[in-house]
């Protein structure tokens, strides 16, 4: 049986870096939850996957690489070079050992939500010290063909003043990163404090033999909507999904899904469920709940003042 090429095995790593944010999140918190996060984070995650695949995929050819000239050192005795294939090999293991913390940082960079920009940032420059070092490995044993193939620009790109640039990067990028989220975070923080919760008034309506009433949590500027939703009818069961007839719409024109919902279960004449909803964007006037389309009616608007 062949062994996996170095593209299959980058491209897999990249696959499973993604699939990992959205398993942990979506047991963590819910699956629309970590879907809406992917969505919005899709440039950042994507830069984290292909930088965690390509280290990976080098980390296979330079595996591939090693047991090549193992199996040629052992054929005949020594291969030119002065570096037996054990020691191709415990060289590689050492590497990967140097990489991994990178590869488990980049990883957890999504995850790590109060310092979401910075963690993305290190993350980034992680990946690029990690190729590089794989780079200059590859290199320095003359694992590739230069000229030749994917790898063959290695024979005149200048490594070190590349690496001289990603630390420079990171010695100017990093603390600003850091500066501009800790300010954001304290100001955000402040605000928090300032402006207390509101008490927002329940509404309800009733029509088609169907009657809603919505009453919403304590609310307050940049956090999560939470509204129990009640409903009553004697027409039929009420067998459906609160989170597919739900919509929260804001006054600078934003929608939002909801996250998550809990409570009664499908059936019955009458049912409570609450649902969550991400926050509503910083400045918004109002916010109204929409429900669409039950009992013949195309649709119910609940709406709360937020000034």
């Amino acid at each position: 049986m062949s062994s996996p090429r170095p593209l299959a095995v980058g491209v897999a790593a990249g696959a499973l870096l993604i699939s990992l944010f959205l398993v942990v999140l979506g047991v963590a918190e819910s699956w629309p939850h970590a879907w809406q996060q992917f969505l919005a984070l899709e440039p950042w995650l994507g830069l984290l996957a292909a930088g965690f695949g390509l280290q990976a995929g080098l980390f296979w050819h330079i595996r591939q690489q090693a047991h090549l000239r193992q199996a040629q050192g052992l054929a005949s005795v020594a291969a030119s070079g002065g570096v037996s294939g054990g020691a191709m090999v415990a060289c590689c293991l050492h590497h990967g050992a140097d990489v991994l913390p990178l590869l488990g940082l980049s990883a957890l960079a999504p995850f790590l939500s109060q310092y979401q920009p910075f963690f993305l940032a290190v993350g980034l420059v992680a990946n690029l010290w990690g190729i590089l070092q794989m780079l200059q490995h590859i290199r320095a044993r003359g694992l590739y063909q230069p000229g030749k193939g994917i790898l063959g620009p290695l024979a005149v790109l200048n490594l070190p003043k590349v690496r001289g640039g990603v630390i420079a990067l990171a010695l100017v990028a990093l603390p600003m990163v850091f500066w501009l989220n800790l300010n954001s975070g304290s100001q955000a923080a402040n605000v928090s404090a300032i402006l207390a919760p509101m008490s927002l008034v329940p509404q309800s309506a009733e029509a088609g033999g169907l009657g809603v009433e919505v009453s919403p949590r304590s609310w307050a500027p940049g956090f999560p909507v939470n509204l129990k939703v009640a409903f009553d009818t004697h027409q039929g069961s009420l067998s459906f999904d609160p989170a597919a007839v739900a919509v929260l719409e804001d006054s600078q024109g934003n929608r939002y899904r909801p996250l998550s919902w809990d409570g009664a279960p499908a059936g019955g004449h009458h049912r409570e469920v609450s649902l969550a909803f991400p926050a509503v964007a910083p400045g918004a006037r109002w916010m109204r709940l929409i429900v669409l389309g039950l009992y013949g009616v195309p649709e119910r608007s609940f709406r709360w003042e937020l000034r």
